[in-house]
């Protein structure tokens, strides 16, 4: 009835700004602070869902300016969508989803880690398979493609890094030099190698 409305706006108001955050979705990178906002529209969806069998916690351990940095987009949603649908979606008690993002010298640090049902070592070498499409056959982005696409942008040193224990959950891992994208004229860390 009409005390389900303010919710029922709410959610609407979130779609909203999910959707718009994916028609913005042209450009190679966005801020923290956008990414933040696209997750948390993300998850208040999820969150209708699954009710309170949904815990999320962020921590952003930096100042200010740390929002405005930027990070290559369709990396940090579809890891947080993967922790909730095959981590805590898939767990009986549902579970808790942690983003955490710090800086690491001149890199953002990023680590999302699950407290779900977690993954054998075989599971997650299927995960991992090089062009595996993402699992189960639905639309999305799997973990190998944004592990592929990260060495490509980035270079070898900068892939996903991924700890899963069956029972325990899933944490992945992930380093974006704060520079950005490596441009053709300028290779990224041209000034570190020595000739």
């Amino acid at each position: 009835g009409r005390e389900n409305a303010p919710d029922a706006q709410k959610l609407i108001l979130r779609l909203a700004g999910f959707l718009r955050g994916v028609v913005n979705r042209d450009k190679e990178e966005v801020t923290v602070r956008e990414e933040k906002e696209y997750i948390d529209n993300y998850l208040a969806i999820e969150k209708v869902r699954f009710q309170d069998r949904l815990a999320v916690e962020w921590k952003i351990d930096a100042d200010e300016d740390f929002y405005q940095r930027t990070v290559p987009i369709l990396v940090l949603q579809p890891i947080v969508e993967n922790a909730v649908q095959h981590g805590i979606a898939k767990s009986e008690n549902g579970g808790k989803v942690r983003i955490i993002l710090t800086e690491d010298g001149q890199d953002t640090k990023i680590e999302v880690s699950d407290n779900g049902v977690g993954m054998t070592p075989e599971t997650l070498k299927k995960v991992m398979a090089k062009g595996r499409r993402a699992s189960d056959g639905k639309s999305g982005i799997g973990l190998s493609n944004i592990h592929e696409r990260l060495i490509r942008m980035y270079g070898p040193e900068y892939g996903l890094k991924i700890d899963s224990e069956p029972g325990r959950g899933t944490t992945v891992m992930v380093r974006v030099p704060f520079h950005g994208p490596k441009s053709e004229k300028e290779p990224y860390g041209i000034l570190s190698k020595k000739n």
